[in-house]
């Protein structure tokens, strides 16, 4: 189980880092960060756990 926590913790590592990568018009990019910063911090706890 700790194995699969680990593969969702790198998706949503992979998702978080790639959500700065591209360049959304300007209401998404406003909560932009904001979405990449949850999703870090999920990714760490699930890593934390795991």
């Amino acid at each position: 189980m700790g194995s699969n926590n680990q593969l969702v913790g790198m998706l949503l590592l992979g998702i978080a880092i790639g959500t700065y990568i591209p360049a959304f018009p300007e209401p998404i990019q406003i909560i932009n960060p904001y979405i990449g910063i949850i999703l870090l911090v999920i990714a760490v706890i699930l890593f934390v756990k795991s």
